[in-house]
C-alpha cells in the first residue's frame, strides 16, 4: 500500500489557439503548455507474486516459473476550477503476467502487459481532454550465456502490434490518433570486462 501527497505536480495542458496571419485569422493551432497543479494525492495497492518451480518439476522443466504483478492507483488533483480528475498518465490499473524459464545457460520470458486508460492531455473542458486508451501488449526476451563474460540476447517487443490510441472527451468513441509501431526486434551480445 502507498499514499503520497504531491505539491506542484507538472501537468500538460492542451489548447487550440488562434493562428494569425498577415491577412487576418487563419485557423486554430493546437498548442501544448505545462503548468503546476497546486496539490495532488495518489494512493493505491500493489501485489506481486513470483514462483520458480525448480523444486517441483524434474529435469529441464525445473527452470520454469511465473511472475504476476498488479497495481491499483487512485489519484486526484484540481484539473480546472471546481473540477477534479485523475493525474495525467496515471492508469488506475496496470498489470503484467510472465512465463519464465531460467536454467543455465538459457533465460527466457514471455510476458503480457496491461495498462488501463488514463488522461494524457488536459484541455479547457472535459469534452476536449485527451485520453490514452487501455492496451495489452506481449513481449519476449531471451539470453544465452556462452561464458561467464559473454552472452547473446534476442528480444521482441509488442508482438501483438498493439495500437497506442488517443481519444477526445470522457468516452472512448472519438478517436483522434492511433499509432501502430509493429514489433521491435533486438539481437546482440553482451561482454563483461
Amino acid at each position: 500500500m502507498f499514499d503520497k501527497e504531491i505539491r506542484n505536480y507538472i501537468v500538460t495542458h492542451e489548447a487550440n489557439l488562434p493562428f494569425p496571419s498577415q491577412g487576418g485569422f487563419v485557423g486554430l493551432a493546437k498548442t501544448f503548455t505545462y503548468a503546476n497543479a497546486s496539490h495532488a494525492r495518489v494512493y493505491g495497492v500493489e501485489a506481486n507474486y513470483v514462483q520458480h518451480f525448480n523444486e517441483i518439476l524434474p529435469g529441464p522443466l525445473a527452470g520454469l516459473g511465473v511472475s504476476v504483478n498488479w497495481t491499483w492507483v487512485q489519484s486526484n488533483y484540481d484539473i480546472r476550477p471546481g473540477e477534479s480528475s485523475v493525474l495525467p498518465s496515471t492508469s488506475k490499473n496496470t498489470g503484467n503476467a510472465e512465463l519464465l524459464y531460467d536454467r543455465a545457460p538459457v533465460s527466457m520470458t514471455l510476458g503480457a502487459y496491461y495498462v488501463s486508460r488514463n488522461i494524457f492531455g488536459v484541455s479547457n473542458s472535459a469534452a476536449t481532454d485527451v485520453w490514452s486508451q487501455d492496451r495489452v501488449s506481449v513481449d519476449f526476451g531471451s539470453q544465452w550465456r556462452i561464458t561467464q563474460a559473454f552472452s547473446l540476447y534476442f528480444n521482441a517487443k509488442n508482438l501483438t502490434n498493439t495500437a497506442l490510441k488517443f481519444t477526445e472527451g470522457r468516452g472512448d468513441n472519438r478517436v483522434i490518433q492511433r499509432e501502430f509501431y509493429g514489433a521491435t526486434l533486438q539481437a546482440g551480445f553482451n561482454y563483461r570486462l
